[in-house]
């Protein structure tokens, strides 16, 4: 995995998508940005770098993507930890509660990207270190073989 350009292509795109998400979520949740706003996405940033560096670097290595319960647990912990933040007494919740809340928005963000995003894209990039069809589908969940069955006969239909 390193020192290749694809795979900083497929890293540098997971992170555009999930800021772009994140920031979509903040609007919608009303999260104004401010330098407590700011201060969470630079902690965060290097744990959802961490998130898809581990996924793209198992799927390199593994073929596959069981290495999601770990970064659920891993990121799990952190947000939960910051959630504790509204526990606090109020003058200090009023301070710390967008700090908080942008951290958890953007690691369950990253989740989605590093389970969702980046196996896509490795997969665009790498063609020929594709799945066969058998590994492919003992690694999705029903309803993703379902999907993957419809897709299979109205894509192959000529």
């Amino acid at each position: 995995v390193n020192r290749n350009l694809q795979y900083l292509l497929i890293l540098f795109s997971g992170l555009l998508v999930n800021l772009s998400l994140t920031f979509l979520v903040a609007w919608g949740l009303g999260i104004n940005i401010h330098l407590y706003t700011l201060a969470g996405l630079t902690v965060s940033f290097g744990l959802i770098l961490d998130n898809a560096i581990v996924m793209l670097d198992h799927l390199h290595r593994k073929g596959d993507s069981k290495v999601f319960r770990a970064l659920l647990g891993a990121s799990l912990t952190t947000i939960m930890a910051l959630m504790l933040i509204f526990l606090l007494p109020t003058e200090e919740r009023m301070n710390l509660s967008e700090f908080g809340l942008i951290v958890a928005v953007n690691l369950s963000v990253s989740l989605l990207v590093a389970w969702y995003f980046t196996p896509a894209m490795y997969q665009l990039i790498q063609p020929a270190k594709r799945l066969p069809n058998r590994q492919r589908k003992k690694t999705m969940s029903s309803w993703w073989q379902k999907v993957w069955r419809l897709s299979e006969r109205v894509f192959s239909r000529k």
